[in-house]
């Protein structure tokens, strides 16, 4: 689902002109480099301890993990939202080099900046999904995933033609900071985790 949103939001700056994609594509990668170095690796390294203290029923272990990982993610990832914005220029720059001009550097930047927004959504997201994953619930997350696609395709859809490429990259920190805090309220709900 969630490739098939990606799909259309590029089809979706396509339209806005020539080196939109290219502008997105920079800005959306850019924008990922911290989720991977950081909340996968600590997603990887708490799903297996979520799983097995979830399996001997020490659920108080894992409402621990649960609440170190997310703040941990939230404590990480919120100083990197904000240099990145702070410096997103001169990171385009010296991701990109000279293969695109000074204004699709400040355009991309920008777009990185809007991207940067929902940042720590993402964090949260990810390593809220290997904690419903170790409680071997996966239907949770994955409805919280639709509906924050929904969400994203929704406000994508209807703020494009405003406000271009800048409307999508608007819509996506909404939807995912709306996807975040379903996940957490559900982890929540589900035998106090958080």
């Amino acid at each position: 689902f969630v490739q098939l949103l990606l799909a259309y939001l590029i089809s979706l700056a396509g339209s806005s002109g020539p080196g939109a994609i290219t502008i997105w594509s920079y800005a959306f990668t850019l924008m990922q480099v911290p989720l991977a170095l950081v909340t996968s690796s600590i997603g990887m390294a708490i799903l297996p301890k979520v799983a097995a203290h979830a399996a001997r029923g020490n659920f108080a272990r894992v409402r621990t993990i649960a609440t170190l990982s997310i703040g941990t993610v939230i404590w990480m990832m919120s100083p990197i939202a904000a240099l990145g914005a702070l410096f997103a220029f001169d990171a385009v720059r010296l991701v990109v080099g000279g293969s695109i001009d000074v204004l699709s550097i400040g355009a991309t930047a920008d777009l990185l900046r809007l991207l940067l927004l929902g940042l720590v959504a993402h964090g949260i997201i990810s390593v809220a999904i290997r904690l419903f994953y170790g409680l071997r619930d996966t239907l949770r997350p994955t409805l919280a995933e639709v509906c924050g696609c929904l969400v994203i395709f929704g406000f994508a859809t209807l703020w494009f033609p405003a406000f271009g490429v800048s409307g999508i990259a608007m819509a996506l920190p909404f939807g995912t900071w709306i996807q975040a805090i379903a996940l957490v309220g559900l982890l929540a709900r589900r035998s106090q985790i958080v």
